[in-house]
């Protein structure tokens, strides 16, 4: 950081994934570690995650009966 940038106060982290998608909760999962080791390397400032439900796919039915790939 340069000698005339502003302070960082805190830092707001809006996500938006669905809770049924294994990206995303292995997303969710990185995410979460890297939060971590900033707050390891930076105690005072904050992190604030905000999570929000986002269907990726509503045309799926919620039972499938084809593989993972289809």
């Amino acid at each position: 950081m340069s000698d005339d940038a502003a302070p960082v106060s805190a830092i707001l982290v809006d996500v938006w994934f669905d809770v049924r998608c294994p990206w995303c909760f292995l997303g969710k999962r990185r995410l979460e570690r890297a939060v971590k080791m900033f707050a390891g390397d930076q105690p005072d400032i904050p992190v604030t995650v905000t999570h929000h439900s986002f269907e990726l796919a509503p045309s799926i039915a919620d039972r499938f009966n084809g593989s993972e790939a289809e």
